[in-house]
């Protein structure tokens, strides 16, 4: 299977993934209204940033390790599984430690659905660690079919109970349970634990040494997407960050293409097929221009596509959502280079990229926000998004110097035809012949 049809099947997924999650989220939103989305974004969050800080960075190492096959799937898998109770575990402490001491008061105003959000962060880190495995075997049609299932099944019992009037904050916070749930069930299913050790020293030792700086990584880049929103709860309240996690639910759906070629990018980076094919700067020249694009045509659509899928309370969102865009688009070139790097492991300048980009953001939030709201929260991560894209522009360019910044950045009428034609060749289903290469690594 060629990286084209392997990026052409997960952009279909992830497609139909952000009809259903769009779907789910007007469906919330026009349920709950500015403020009370804005208090389940804020619980959303909450569990969230503890599996992000509890989890060391593990799941991004899986595919690095299985790309790499320097262990047995066998060791890899056992070590995951492990890491990811134990993750799950201390992310749900943390959740807990978090609702007790909230200065908000969140807990005495929903109680119920502080106590239940304790069981997300279990079945999300069994969610991301057997999604990781899945993407770093080339697994991708069983990873992708099982968030589709799943968030059809968020999709479907969002729309029930609103039409029976019984969508509230307690309802959606189930919901997340169940999506993460029946996620981490499919995946299980195409991928059943087995007899894998559950204490392998040597492969902790390996994964806990080479983690340090994916956890670094890993934790400021998920504070690069979302310390604007902590911000403005803390800054200004929930109703704004109601109207503010729309315009980033809206803008994030962009990033489909830029998510495909990443899953594909670092494992086949990590076994120097990509590395060594120049893979990358097709990638990125593609996804810059789809991005371009796609973009330009939200910005103009946004002044009535926004009332008219969330409801008129929503309208403060448009002025967000078009400052986001051209960050979404930074943002885009920067995974597919991060994703490069992180194959070459080249883990450590992911690292400090994503850390000075955050102070960026951190330092432009804290000016911007007490002025303009939401509005000047997302001017600043547009800003933080770009420096981070720059940054890793220049660290690409000195590992592979014979890519200048023309044929890096600049799309050409090939690329476009490449991914046309691989997109009708996996809606016309596989071609005939034996196993392919890719096909081979998925068997066990």
């Amino acid at each position: 299977m060629t990286i084209g049809r392997m990026i052409a099947g997960t952009t279909l997924a992830k497609s139909l993934s952000v009809v259903l999650m769009l779907g789910a989220s007007i469906t919330v939103a026009r349920a709950l209204g500015p403020e009370k989305k804005g208090v389940l974004s804020y619980l959303v969050l909450m569990a969230s940033t503890s599996i992000i800080v509890t989890s060391l960075g593990f799941d991004s190492l899986w595919g690095y390790f299985l790309g790499r096959n320097e262990q047995s799937r066998e060791r890899i898998f056992g070590t995951a599984r492990t890491l990811s109770l134990a993750v799950g575990t201390a992310a749900m402490l943390m959740v807990l430690g978090w609702v007790v001491l909230d200065p908000r008061d969140t807990f005495k105003q929903h109680p119920v659905a502080c106590l239940l959000l304790l069981a997300v962060p279990v079945t999300a880190a069994l969610a991301n660690t057997w999604r990781a495995l899945l993407f770093g075997i080339l697994r991708l049609g069983a990873a992708n079919m099982g968030d589709l299932v799943a968030r059809a099944l968020y999709l479907g019992a969002a729309v029930t109970l609103a039409w029976l009037g019984g969508l509230d904050i307690l309802a959606a916070v189930a919901l997340t349970i169940v999506v993460h749930g029946a996620a981490a069930l499919c995946f299980m299913i195409a991928l059943p634990p087995r007899r894998w050790p559950w204490r392998d020293r040597e492969m902790l030792a390996k994964a806990t040494g080479f983690a340090r700086w994916a956890y670094l990584a890993s934790v400021s880049t998920y504070l690069l997407y979302r310390l604007d929103q902590a911000l403005i709860i803390w800054m200004i309240g929930e109703a704004e960050l109601g109207l503010y996690s729309i315009a980033v639910v809206a803008s994030e759906q962009l990033l489909l293409v830029s998510q495909a070629s990443q899953i594909v990018n670092l494992p086949l980076t990590a076994g120097r097929a990509a590395a060594d094919e120049g893979h990358t700067p097709m990638l990125l020249r593609l996804n810059l221009g789809m991005l371009v694009f796609t973009a330009a045509l939200l910005a103009l659509a946004a002044p009535w596509l926004v009332p008219l899928c969330f409801g008129a309370d929503f309208a403060g969102s448009v002025p967000m959502l078009v400052a986001l865009l051209p960050g979404v688009v930074f943002l885009g070139g920067a995974r597919v280079l991060s994703s490069d790097l992180a194959g070459r492991g080249l883990i450590r300048q992911n690292s400090w990229r994503s850390v000075t980009a955050l102070v960026a953001n951190l330092a432009l939030n804290l000016l911007f926000i007490p002025r303009w709201g939401g509005t000047g929260a997302a001017v600043a991560t547009s800003i933080a998004y770009l420096l981070a894209f720059l940054l890793l522009l220049r660290d690409y360019r000195r590992v592979a110097p014979q890519n200048g910044l023309w044929r890096l950045l600049i799309p050409r009428q090939d690329d476009f035809r490449l991914a046309w034609r691989s997109l009708q060749r996996r809606a016309s289903g596989p071609s005939p012949g034996g196993h392919t290469g890719a096909t081979e690594r998925e068997q066990q």
